[in-house]
């Protein structure tokens, strides 16, 4: 099993920080690994870490502009909006 697959059964496993650790270790030795590079995003929107997410998603549409992948980036700064206007109220 490569390192990408590793990670996707690690997210499907809920095990987040496994899952990001070989998503990041494939791109690490494939930097241009678009799949890698979205599921790495994906995974930190899940646990909250959205700034994190949009970084992933938005390498992820400089090598492959994907129109999930702009949606992904749009649902992460809606969020990271929301979370500011929370905290402003």
């Amino acid at each position: 099993m490569n390192l990408y697959d590793q990670g996707r059964a690690a997210f499907e496993r809920k095990d987040y920080a496994q899952a990001i650790a070989w998503f990041t270790e494939a791109i690490r030795l494939a930097p241009a690994h678009f799949d890698a590079n979205v599921w790495r995003g994906v995974v930190h929107f899940e646990i909250g870490e959205i700034d994190q997410a949009i970084a992933a998603f938005t390498v992820a549409l400089r090598l492959q502009p994907a129109a999930p992948v702009y949606f992904n980036r749009g649902m992460a700064f809606e969020r990271k909006r929301r979370r500011s206007w929370v905290r402003t109220r």
